[in-house]
């Protein structure tokens, strides 16, 4: 196995979170590329990205820096959606994927994605005056756990089109290894979406850390790094 790693962040985080992960990883060995992303450290992308175009940036790139070898892609909660996309397109170059956290796959999700995938595609919903209220307020507790309210511009638009996209139809398409490493006490993904998705990935291994939540990566990185170096692919 080449010991070549892509990191990818969870939304509304940027690379100085998964810093330590990158710190750890190095130290056992591995060639780390933690990757700056539009929209976050970088500047909005000028159109309305989803998670197919995420993907294809962080393919690109990550082929151009480990220089065409193959590599293994870390993505944590919405990082892992993307993850899942570069895995279940067997892009040549995709050596395995690692799953923390990931966000979009309990069947509660499905509300979710009605209702951004609705905004997404005509910007607003027609309701009568009870229900709008009902809505916003519904909205009002999504948009809490995401801070939906506080984007702005291209981004609010991107979220729409992030949380409205579906990823498991393509988890059964993932053919590479996959390791999924998760919190038992996880609200934001519960347990259930990690046993999930090992039950959908044939070859896939999972992890669980005891009495930790959704912050995961960040505050055990070290241990982490050990479990990815100690992975057979």
């Amino acid at each position: 196995m080449n010991k070549n790693v892509v990191l990818i962040h969870g939304w509304g985080s940027s690379t100085l979170k998964l810093d330590k992960l990158s710190m750890d990883l190095e130290e056992l060995g591995w060639q780390v590329l933690l990757l700056p992303l539009p929209g976050f450290d970088l500047q909005p992308p000028s159109t309305v990205w989803g998670v197919k175009e995420y993907a294809d940036y962080i393919y690109k790139e990550s082929s151009k820096f480990f220089n065409g070898s193959h590599f293994v892609v870390f993505g944590h909660s919405f990082g892992g959606r993307v993850a899942i996309n570069i895995g279940a397109r067997r892009l040549p170059a995709t050596e395995g994927i690692v799953l923390c956290a990931t966000s979009g796959v309990s069947r509660g999700n499905k509300a979710k994605r009605f209702v951004f995938s609705t905004l997404a595609k005509s910007g607003k919903i027609i309701l009568g005056k009870r229900p709008r209220k009902l809505f916003k307020s519904f909205l009002h507790k999504l948009s809490r756990e995401h801070d939906y309210e506080k984007l702005e511009g291209v981004m609010k638009e991107i979220f729409k089109k992030v949380v409205a996209y579906d990823s498991l139809p393509e988890v059964k398409k993932i053919k590479v290894p996959v390791f999924i490493i998760w919190g038992d006490s996880d609200r934001m993904t519960p347990l259930a979406d990690a046993k999930k998705l090992k039950s959908l990935i044939g070859r896939s291994k999972l992890y669980v850390f005891k009495n930790l939540g959704h912050t995961l990566p960040y505050v055990r990185p070290k241990q982490i790094a050990k479990l990815i170096d100690q992975w057979k692919i």
